[in-house]
């Protein structure tokens, strides 16, 4: 009888290993085509830049070409319309895949706010500090004579004095009225100098 010498029957363990392999590259293969066909791999287009449009304009060109968009923060800046777009990722004109979300951050349209702390009395150095620690940040010097130099003896919020803790816009104008030391005539005595306040202290 003629012997058979075929390598699948001589090595049937090595014979059945070398089909497993075959069979699991061939899948990787089918796999990653299948992958970047779903994908439109190496398929690229420009981002529209939607930066100052509304929300309702920025969606709707978005979408029109394709991608999608979703808004991830709103963040207040005075030199935007509340409902407009302060920034986009990926940025305008930048190349992306088809299909890819836009993240938007829009400026709200409601300013935040907060309690306006009690700030009068208090040195300037002080009012300041606790009034930027709040999130004021439109906050303008004003002085007038005073025994008590260095010392805030007066606000104003956008023009007109408000009761602390109301609830106020953090874009507000803030005025802050600081004593200085009176123009003294040469008649006056030592005893009527100014009182200067020590920061130091406070």
């Amino acid at each position: 009888m003629k012997k058979d010498f075929s390598f699948n029957k001589k090595h049937p363990i090595l014979f059945n290993l070398l089909l497993i392999a075959i069979t699991f590259f061939v899948i990787c293969y089918c796999a990653l085509v299948a992958a970047d066909i779903f994908t439109e791999h190496g398929k690229m287009q420009e981002v529209p830049d939607v930066k100052g449009k509304t929300i309702a304009e920025a969606r709707e060109i978005i979408e029109s070409e394709g991608l999608k968009c979703v808004i991830s923060d709103s963040v207040y800046n005075k030199n935007f319309n509340p409902g407009c777009v302060i920034e986009q990722s990926p940025k305008g004109l930048s190349l992306v895949k088809s299909k890819r979300t836009i993240y938007l951050t829009v400026s709200p349209f409601n300013p935040r706010t907060a309690l306006f702390p009690r700030v009068k009395d208090m040195s300037q150095r002080q009012g300041t500090s606790l009034l930027k620690g709040a999130g004021f940040s439109n906050i303008t010097i004003q002085t007038t004579p005073s025994r008590y130099v260095g010392l805030i003896v007066g606000v104003t919020v956008n023009g007109k004095e408000i009761e602390p803790g109301t609830k106020t816009p953090l874009s507000a104008k803030v005025v802050l009225l600081v004593g200085e030391a009176p123009v003294m005539n040469d008649s006056i005595g030592q005893s009527d100098e100014a009182e200067s306040i020590d920061e130091s202290l406070i």
